[in-house]
């Protein structure tokens, strides 16, 4: 082929791709989530313009590549005391084929000589969000009708002070949050808007009791809130995918 072999790579994959969502879609069958409304789901920013509508307060955003743009926003957060965080607007780098080559981009804090290089910003956009402090994040999983609601105790770690997924788990307790029903109600709403049969919703709970929403994962991990609370997430998707 011409180009030679990475583009060879890149196209057999491609054929990969198309061969086995195609497939997919093909069935007739019951999704937890389908495909599509995945892939539709996964764009931060209408998670965040819906959030907003349903009544949850979200961070000061701002989606650019334009190093002007991005360091007047840093300034306006710092003149209201503020800090400005970087993270992903996608849902991150390729998956490598070994997991030794694998990364993870995590939310950082920037400081303003973080912002002075025009070539690094400008190269593509990014989000840059007030950050929210925390007196502890929530992780709701929704399982069909049923809601899950995890407090993360993050600010209990240095390692996981400002992004849970660090990880420090025998130093950041897990514990069953009892929701309210205007949290269980936007909670569904978001994902039912999304056409998912399951989502993983991420939220910070400020010192002051306010709920804040981050973003919503249509496809997110959820194994390891089970195990360390107990709460039934597995039986709740099986009753959902065998109802009548």
């Amino acid at each position: 082929m011409p180009g030679g072999a990475s583009e060879a790579k890149i196209f057999a994959e491609e054929e990969l791709h198309s061969a086995l969502h195609g497939w997919l879609r093909s069935l007739d069958a019951r999704w937890m989530s389908h495909p599509d409304s995945i892939r539709s789901a996964g764009y931060k920013l209408p998670q965040l313009r819906l959030a907003r509508e349903l009544g949850f307060r979200i961070p000061e955003t701002l989606v650019s590549n334009n190093p002007s743009e991005i360091r007047d926003f840093d300034s306006f957060l710092r003149g209201k005391g503020g800090k400005l965080a970087a993270k992903l607007i996608s849902k991150g780098p390729p998956k490598a084929a070994h997991p030794d080559e694998q990364y993870v981009v995590f939310t950082q804090i920037l400081s303003e000589s973080d912002l002075q290089n025009d070539a690094t910003l400008g190269l593509c956009p990014a989000m840059y969000q007030e950050y929210v402090e925390k007196a502890f994040e929530l992780r709701v999983t929704v399982a069909g009708n049923e809601i899950f609601a995890c407090e993360i105790h993050s600010q209990q770690s240095e390692t996981t002070h400002i992004d849970w997924r660090r990880y420090d788990l025998p130093n950041t307790p897990h514990l069953v949050h009892d929701a309210s029903p205007e949290l269980v109600r936007r909670c569904l709403e978001i994902t039912r808007h999304f056409r998912l049969e399951f989502a993983a919703i991420d939220l910070i709970v400020t010192p002051e009791g306010e709920t804040v929403f981050l973003e919503l994962n249509p496809n997110g991990q959820w194994g390891w809130i089970e195990e360390l609370t107990g709460m039934p997430i597995a039986n709740a998707i099986a009753r959902h995918l065998t109802r009548p």
